[in-house]
């Protein structure tokens, strides 16, 4: 199944689906096809995919997604980091858990596990913003669009080696960029 047509699937399922807070965890369910594997296994870009759909999933259970949509909002992941602990197989059904971790003032962390029969099969944390025309929205706006109020915090333990590993390859990316190691050739 092509990955546009499991996002149509997801977005009118969504109509249907339990309703969640921004404080929840969200289950999506995603079988493995034909066409999500390579060389047997589930090949690493679906893992990301998949977890693009579950985010969409997330916002569209929390009722937000037609108001991003409508004021033209853009989510653009800034890091992904993913460790695999098991292999998927075609035509297993896998869990998809995604939750939201903490927040800045614009961007957002967020786990996603993924599991099959209370087996750990991968873990994965995105760092996200939102954006519109290249402009970054402040997380207070998207606050604005859910019922709730919510404030920032320090974030969790489990979360501050990322925040570490995040500073340090930004860090030697704009030394990298300093120094020209990577400057296209004429």
């Amino acid at each position: 199944m092509k990955l546009r047509l499991r996002l149509f699937f997801i977005i009118i399922s969504g109509f249907w689906k339990r309703p969640i807070r921004f404080s929840d965890r969200a289950l999506l369910r995603i079988p493995v096809l034909p066409n999500d594997i390579d060389v047997r296994i589930m090949t690493n870009d679906r893992y990301f995919a998949f977890m693009d759909l579950g985010r969409i999933d997330f916002m569209q259970r929390l009722g937000v997604l037609k108001k991003i949509f409508a004021k033209n909002w853009v989510p653009i992941v800034l890091t992904q980091f993913i460790q695999y602990k098991a292999p998927i197989s075609v035509f297993q059904q896998v869990e998809l858990h995604t939750k939201v971790l903490w927040w800045d003032e614009y961007d957002f962390w967020i786990e996603q596990v993924f599991m099959r029969k209370n087996k750990l099969l991968a873990i994965g944390y995105v760092q996200a913003s939102w954006y519109r025309k290249g402009v970054r929205i402040p997380s207070s706006q998207f606050f604005q669009l859910i019922p709730a109020e919510y404030s920032l915090s320090d974030p969790p333990e489990n979360l501050k080696s990322i925040l570490q590993l995040g500073q340090e390859i930004r860090t030697n990316a704009r030394r990298l960029k300093k120094s020209g190691t990577f400057a296209t050739s004429k």
